[in-house]
């Protein structure tokens, strides 16, 4: 029983330095509820991404007009979407978007 209350006593000042010492919590910015990109791809086009984030949701879009609405898919670093035939997958500034025929466009976000 001694070397019991001997190895609390001594871890005791181990486990107080690990109590907070500011009293506040670091701060987190929120996610934005949705944000749009554009992305230049290889092909000429030019498409709008819409993320909805609190939607876990991407609409794209041509000219103005939509012509996809991908879900999220769990990736393990990066983005991915899919649906309606289209995937888009990337990272950072890079996406590549995939078409129902299986044609794959590299596009860039401005």
């Amino acid at each position: 029983m001694n070397k019991l209350i001997l190895i609390f006593a001594a871890t005791l000042p181990v486990l107080s330095s690990c109590a907070e010492v500011s009293g506040s919590s670091p701060s987190v910015a929120p996610i934005p509820e949705s944000e749009t990109t554009t992305y230049q791809c290889n092909d000429g086009r030019v498409v709008s991404a819409d993320f909805e984030n609190d939607a876990e949701r991407v609409v794209l879009r041509s000219k103005g007009a939509i012509f996809a609405r991908l879900n999220a898919k769990p990736a393990a670093s990066g983005i991915w979407y899919e649906g309606q035939g289209y995937t888009l997958r990337g990272k950072g500034a890079q996406a590549n978007l995939t078409g129902p025929d299986g044609r794959t466009f590299d596009c860039v976000s401005n």
